[in-house]
């Protein structure tokens, strides 16, 4: 289906739509294995944040952490 299209021209779209006539796109894996969204080589240039040689930090975290959330912060002023 095409971006941005009214419920009306979907709906158009799918009466009259059959295997024989649908217009079939041809998807190849990409070499990272990739079938959908396949991700831009660009990226691989960037660099990396953390644990790779030349990265940009030596070390990273989570940062401060209890794992008990709903014990932690709530909505409720009083349930916290």
């Amino acid at each position: 289906m095409p971006d941005y299209q009214s419920r009306e021209d979907k709906l158009d779209d799918i009466t009259d739509a059959t295997l024989t006539t649908t217009g079939w796109t041809t998807i190849t894996p990409n070499t990272d294995g990739d079938w959908l969204n396949q991700r831009n080589p660009a990226f691989q240039s960037f660099t990396p944040i953390a644990d790779e040689p030349g990265a940009m930090f030596t070390s990273h975290s989570a940062g401060v952490q209890t794992n008990r959330d709903a014990w932690c912060y709530n909505f409720s002023h009083q349930a916290v």
